[in-house]
Parts: C-alpha cells; sequence; structure tokens
C-alpha cells in the first residue's frame, strides 16, 4: 500500500519528502509504514492520511494541545522521537511530552521530533483528496514519467521498522557482571517496563545455569499498565565449594502476549575469583 502510493503521486511526508512527521497520519509516513496506524487502541491499521492537521513547529512547541486536531482525532495514536533518539506512542489529542522529561504541559519547547536533525516547521496533508492517477514506475510519482529501465528505492527496511515504537513495547534493564568470592551472597534487582499504550502481560522465563540464583519466586506471568515498571529481585548464593573461573549466567526473559513479536532479555552474570595472599614484605627481604 506505501508503494501504491507513490505510484499515486505521495511521498514520506504527503507532498514532500520530510518523514516521521507526527502530524501525518498515514501509511506514507515510516512511523506507520509497517506498524501501522494506531485507532482506538489497536496498531495495524493501514490508511492514507484523510485529514489536514495544524502544523507543528519544532522551535515552538506546546505541549498541552497534542497534535491539536480536533474531535477527528480523538482515537487515533500518533509516534514521535524524543530528542534522546527514542520513539514514544501516544494519544494524538491529549498532552503530548514532546521533550521527554518529566513536564508535559511546557510551552514553547525546541525539540526535533521527527529525528532529521533539523527543528522546522512540520505541515500535515491529506493524501485521500490528492492522489494522482496518472500512472508511474512503481515507488515514484505518477504523472506519466519516461519509465527508467531500473527504479531507485530509498524504503524502510525490516530491521528500521523494528526500531520503531509499538503499541506494545517492553524493556528488561538490569544486565550485570560480577566477580565474587566462594560463599557470596549477591543482591541484584531487573527491572520490566511497559513501554507500550496498552496494558500488556509478559510470560516470564528465568533460568539460572549453575543453579545459584534464588528464581522460586519470580512469576510466570506479569501484567503491567501503559507506563508502569516494576522491579523483580533475585538473589544469587555462591556456594564455598565454587572454583576460579566458575560462572553462573541468570537470564531474564520476556515476551508479550499482547504481541508475541516483542520481546525483551536481560542477563546477570556472577563470576568465581579466589583472592590472591601476597606474603608480606620486609624491609630485610632480599628477591632474587
Amino acid at each position: 500500500m506505501h508503494e501504491l502510493g507513490h505510484n499515486l503521486g505521495l511521498r514520506h511526508g504527503g507532498n514532500s519528502n520530510t518523514n516521521y512527521k507526527p502530524n501525518f497520519l498515514s501509511v506514507m509516513n515510516y512511523s506507520f509504514q509497517m506498524q501501522g496506524l494506531t485507532i482506538d487502541g489497536v496498531g495495524g491499521n493501514f490508511d492514507y492520511s484523510r485529514f489536514t492537521l495544524p502544523d507543528l513547529d519544532e522551535n515552538n512547541l506546546d505541549e498541552s494541545m497534542g497534535l491539536n486536531g480536533g474531535p477527528v482525532i480523538d482515537n487515533y495514536g500518533t509516534r514521535y522521537h524524543c530528542w534522546v533518539g527514542e520513539q514514544r506512542v501516544v494519544a494524538a489529542n491529549g498532552p503530548i511530552n514532546w521533550n521527554c522529561n518529566l513536564n508535559n504541559m511546557e510551552i514553547g519547547v525546541q525539540t526535533d521530533i521527527n529525528k532529521d536533525e533539523n527543528q522546522t516547521i512540520l505541515s500535515s496533508y491529506n493524501d485521500w483528496e490528492n492522489l494522482v492517477f496518472m500512472g508511474g514506475a512503481i515507488g515514484q510519482l505518477g504523472a506519466a514519467p519516461v519509465l527508467p529501465m531500473l527504479t531507485m528505492s530509498d524504503e524502510l527496511t525490516q530491521e528500521e521498522s523494528a526500531q520503531l515504537a509499538s503499541d506494545y513495547q517492553v524493556a528488561v534493564m538490569g544486565y550485570s557482571h560480577i566477580a565474587v568470592q566462594p560463599g557470596s551472597t549477591i543482591f541484584h534487582s531487573v527491572t520490566i517496563a511497559n513501554l507500550g499504550i496498552n496494558t500488556d502481560t509478559y510470560t516470564i522465563t528465568l533460568n539460572s545455569s549453575l543453579g545459584w540464583a534464588d528464581i522460586g519466586h519470580i512469576p510466570n506471568t506479569l501484567t503491567l499498565a501503559a507506563g508502569i515498571s516494576t522491579t523483580i529481585p533475585i538473589t544469587v548464593n555462591v556456594p564455598l565449594t565454587a572454583v576460579s573461573g566458575m560462572e553462573d549466567r541468570v537470564t531474564l526473559a520476556t515476551v508479550s502476549q499482547g504481541n508475541p513479536l516483542v520481546e525483551d532479555t536481560t542477563a546477570i552474570v556472577t563470576s568465581v575469583i579466589h583472592q590472591l595472599f601476597l606474603p608480606m614484605v620486609t624491609k630485610n627481604s632480599q628477591f632474587q
């Protein structure tokens, strides 16, 4: 549908090549090409833009207004990039924390929300009112060009799409690698965060390669509301009989039940070393 849109005269920004515009709700936008539009909290809706929304001035954003599109987009979601490079999914008409700090009601915000490393005015576009039915090369604009022998393609890849924010998204944080003595007890923590826009239940798989970790209290599933995180404590007991070089690897994997393609994993590695005691050297000691 995206490539057909090019054939019908549409670009990645509607009437321009500016991509990732939060106020351009169209399958032509890379943010929605493979993920689809979010409507009524459900992703995977593939459509061309049906309305023109107000401009977004990246040098003067009002976080309290969202996209300011009125009732027509009340049930839509959108995607945007934070200045730190992260992409988020939010309700299109509610307040939007454009600079991703702790305050979502600021005005005069200056930030790059479509990750093109420029701060400009981002315009919207109504695709359906501007379709061109005059033909053209596949993936190119319409209006009867001389067809090339080879059509150049600069399109979104599966790898790039996988990096975009999703209606269902999870992050597992807590990787560590520590070297300890035999007989040590180590206390770790792993944080699981729901970064999507829907409440989700995650299937948790936990494994301790040498069985040193106390994992019996870890639940098999965990339900988190959108934007909520929880911390899970993990205790690792290194036996006195452990020898130098032994390594216990605790892996914690989460898989979304809302979208099984959404998953994340972290690891806690505990290595054993034996402390070396060096002889005390006095002023009368001699070494050869």
